[in-house]
């Protein structure tokens, strides 16, 4: 039940929202992405504001989200706070309409009769995108690989060795 009423603050419900510019405030957290299961993002502290406009003709709005998102360290496998902050825009568009580009990422589409929409599925792609392929403690300020765990990798890397075949040897000689 606690969980269903977490997961209403994501949907929009035109009615609800006046003519004209509307703000709301969400919070993506660990119970989010439990929900939308993933290997990766195994915490999330994210503050979501929601600036809704709505108009007589359109209905846009604005996604301003900005915290952590705790990862696995690619290195050390610990966890690691990812800090991001990022800022996108969409417009509502009925499906009926001429010249609509459908490839647009930024339109969201809507049947006529549409008197809600849930940003979960969005909420959770915008998040998503920010992840660096490359998730390493020390690339972010006041992180550190677990130093157990880099004196483990170290003991046990490949030894890079100079020897080499004598019978390649002539073949450094070669000029072409």
């Amino acid at each position: 039940m606690k969980d269903s009423v977490y997961f209403e603050q994501f949907d929009i419900e035109f009615s609800k929202f006046p003519m004209g510019e509307s703000e709301q405030d969400m919070k993506v957290t660990k119970t989010f992405f439990e929900k939308h299961t993933n290997e990766e993002i195994r915490d999330a502290e994210v503050d979501v504001h929601l600036v809704f406009n709505r108009q007589e003709t359109f209905m846009a709005f604005q996604l301003h989200l900005k915290g952590c998102v705790t990862l696995k360290c690619d290195i050390c496998l610990e966890d690691l706070r990812f800090p991001f902050e990022t800022t996108e825009n969409f417009l509502f568009k009925t499906a009926q309409e001429e010249g609509l580009d459908e490839e647009d990422e930024h339109v969201i589409l809507l049947s006529k009769n549409s008197f809600h929409y849930n940003l979960e599925q969005l909420l959770y792609e915008l998040v998503y995108a920010q992840i660096p392929l490359r998730k390493v403690h020390s690339d972010y300020p006041g992180q550190q690989c677990n130093e157990q765990m880099l004196s483990l990798i170290a003991a046990h890397q490949c030894k890079k060795t100079e020897e080499t075949n004598p019978q390649w040897d002539a073949l450094k000689n070669l000029k072409l």
